[in-house]
């Protein structure tokens, strides 16, 4: 290599370094994009349905949204936070009561059996060390009341910035590829915010329809503080992969402290909803497009594990999103643009070896 290659392969070295070290900016900013874009996909169905000029849809779309936001931190945020505060130790009072059930259970195996098992309380020991080094640095970002507000602030005004005039941000980015690549880039974009707009819609009338069975569940079960399992439930839907399993915890945990067959209702009766919701209702009345495809399982669950140890939680609830969005420029660029056109140099035979 030259000196020259020598020279720009260290800049792009101290480049990464650097945008590295402002990865929670980046967080922000892909959030501020993404709420962004769904907000923009109701501004665009009211101009098409009402025939509203853009600055009135934009209007009513932040009104409506202003007046969700109120009334949610205004009617449920009071009894929820009262639920949450309590929802710590009934979780607890339902594990001690796990702990008469697996002394039957070890009293049942010989000393030798367990000795081959892990030491569980060491396990579980290490449980708070390891989700710290799981989560890294974003737990840190939000866990801070300054730097939460500063953060929401940042990312409200950049989500304005962004629906206010998105076609101008958008032509800046276009005009950062080559002239000859640019109809291309515009139209890898608009694939992305086709796909973007069919996964909000999907995932919003999930989240509505996961919340809505668990919190009747909860209820007809008489299991406590439905409302704040109920809301956790529709959250962790965000999470494809891990969300069914972070959800059902705490209300098998409380169950236990009335009937331990509660707590194996509510684990089925979870399931069911999840894939009823996911495979079967949203499906069916929110079709995908005839191009999109969804991420593998797999590629999801890995997706979402990086992305949670490099961006912390922020990175666990975008990283579907972003799998969407990479995917489609995979494709698109990799696969169609490079490598469908690759057409390598017709091997040369020998003379004395041909047929």
């Amino acid at each position: 290599m030259k000196v020259g290659h020598w020279f720009g392969l260290i800049l792009c070295l101290i480049a990464l370094y650097i945008a590295w070290q402002l990865r929670q900016l980046w967080v922000i900013v892909v959030g501020a994009v993404m709420l962004a874009n769904a907000l923009s996909g109701v501004v665009r169905r009211l101009e098409q349905g009402s025939r509203l000029q853009r600055p009135a849809a934009l209007a009513i779309t932040l009104g409506l949204s202003l007046f969700l936001i109120i009334s949610f931190f205004g009617l449920l945020v009071p009894p929820l936070v009262t639920q949450i505060n309590q929802l710590p130790d009934q979780v607890i009072q339902g594990m001690d009561r796990l702990g008469p059930g697996l002394a039957q259970i070890e009293r049942r195996f010989q000393p030798e059996f367990w000795a081959l098992l892990p030491d569980w309380e060491a396990i579980i020991s290490e449980i708070p060390e390891l989700a710290n080094n799981l989560l890294g640095e974003g737990w840190n970002l939000f866990s801070n009341t300054l730097g939460a507000m500063l953060n929401l602030v940042l990312l409200t005004v950049l989500t304005l910035m962004l629906l206010v005039s998105p076609q101008a941000y958008r032509s800046v980015l276009i005009r950062l590829f080559p002239a000859f690549y640019r109809r291309r880039v515009d139209e890898i974009l608009l694939e992305c915010d086709r796909a973007l707009q069919e996964w909000f819609s999907r995932v919003a009338f999930n989240v509505v329809v996961v919340m809505g069975l668990s919190f009747t569940t909860l209820i007809l079960l008489r299991i406590p503080l439905a409302l704040s399992q109920a809301l956790m439930a529709g959250f962790f839907t965000l999470i494809p992969t891990l969300g069914l399993g972070l959800s059902v915890i705490p209300p098998m945990a409380i169950a236990l402290l009335d009937q331990p067959w509660k707590s194996l209702m509510i684990l089925i009766v979870y399931i069911a909803i999840h894939q009823w919701a996911g495979h079967w209702l949203t499906p069916r009345l929110l079709p995908y497009g005839e191009q999109a495809t969804t991420p593998l399982p797999a590629i999801t669950l890995l997706t979402q594990l990086f992305f949670a140890i490099a961006f912390g939680i922020p990175g666990l609830f975008l990283s579907l999103p972003l799998t969407i969005v990479g995917r489609i420029w995979f494709t698109e660029v990799v696969l169609r643009d490079i490598l469908n056109h690759w057409r390598s140099p017709r091997p040369r035979i020998p003379p004395h070896i041909r047929i």
